[in-house]
């Protein structure tokens, strides 16, 4: 009887070990679906951030092209502005170079005025 008991003892408490390890397996894999889940959250968060990503990414490279073709219009209008700047300063010294001749020859002939009115006067004096 002894043994019979023992037995039944040894057989329950294999059962129960077996249940536990079911138990613990069950969790286990509970667990494991847990991280499943888990990971695809993670892979599908990663797929929209990879997404966004892209998105930026292909912004950037329109705002550089329209960085590149801002930059070589303002070097197009630079050299513009540069050739202005040459050109008017020719017909600023062409306009001044002109003005002095005026000028000048105005003085040329204030000073022939100046000269006949003498002789003018000179001539009326003597008569």
């Amino acid at each position: 009887m002894e043994s019979n008991r023992t037995v039944k003892i040894v057989v329950i408490l294999i059962l129960l070990i077996v249940v536990v390890q079911f138990v613990i397996t069950l969790l286990s894999r509970g667990d494991a679906n847990s991280a499943i889940r888990e990971m695809k959250a993670a892979r599908e968060s990663l797929g929209k951030a990879i997404e966004t990503l892209d998105e930026a990414r292909s912004s950037i490279n329109i705002l550089t092209l329209q960085l590149d073709s801002a930059r070589a219009d303002l070097h197009a209008l630079d050299s513009q502005v540069e050739q202005l700047d040459i050109d008017m300063r020719t017909r600023l010294a062409a306009v001044d170079k002109r003005l002095n001749t005026t000028l000048s020859d105005i003085r040329k002939e204030n000073k022939t005025i100046v000269d006949l009115q003498k002789k003018l006067s000179t001539l009326e004096y003597h008569e």
